[in-house]
């Protein structure tokens, strides 16, 4: 039988660029006032930027409907002996590699439960966020600043650069162009 925290059996989920968010939440913290360690913890995933627990219920309920609906009996027990923190890092890269991370060891006994929290984004946070993914898809298809954005079209602007070439086979020369190359030594081969 396996158990709420058993992780070998886990649903895959998917998260869009919208989704993930540098904003995250931490809960399933025992109540026994371990934030400065959780926080010591944390930091080794990247530098944080704010953070406090989310102590009121209602501020819980803006992250945590779906359990409440789901199990109420869970729910209020994990309201009386558990925290919930919000976490505020730097960049998404962090926050993404703390949700990924941050959840593999037990803490004071349980599993954290890491959600991110797109719904503190405030419009330039989003604008921010979507554009340095734009950035990071063009460095990795290649498409460098030469590349101009024409509404929803991309239109790229090829410029030769002086040092590159049409085309340059690597690999063995024939035997006709090593007679006369000279090799490191400043000493011309011969063919036998």
């Amino acid at each position: 039988m396996r158990g709420k925290n058993d992780r070998s059996d886990r649903n895959v989920c998917v998260y869009t660029v919208n989704h993930e968010s540098r904003y995250i939440v931490v809960s399933n913290i025992p109540s026994v006032g371990a934030l400065p360690e959780l926080i010591e913890r944390f930091r080794e995933f990247g530098t944080i930027c704010e953070h406090h627990i989310l102590d009121h219920i209602q501020d819980r309920e803006k992250f945590f409907t779906a359990s409440k609906e789901s199990d109420a009996v869970n729910y209020e027990f994990t309201v009386k002996y558990t925290d919930a923190v919000w976490i505020q890092y730097e960049t998404v890269t962090n926050a993404r590699f703390a949700k990924a991370r941050g959840s593999i060891k037990p803490f004071y006994g349980n599993l954290l439960e890491i959600q991110y929290a797109p719904q503190s984004e405030s419009v330039a946070d989003t604008a921010k966020k979507l554009k340095e993914r734009r950035e990071l898809l063009h460095r990795r298809s290649g498409c460098f600043p030469e590349c101009v954005w024409s509404g929803t079209k991309q239109i790229k602007v090829v410029q030769k650069r002086e040092n590159e070439h049409e085309s340059v086979f690597i690999g063995p020369q024939p035997l006709s162009s090593l007679a006369g190359v000279q090799n490191q030594s400043g000493k011309k081969r011969q063919r036998i």
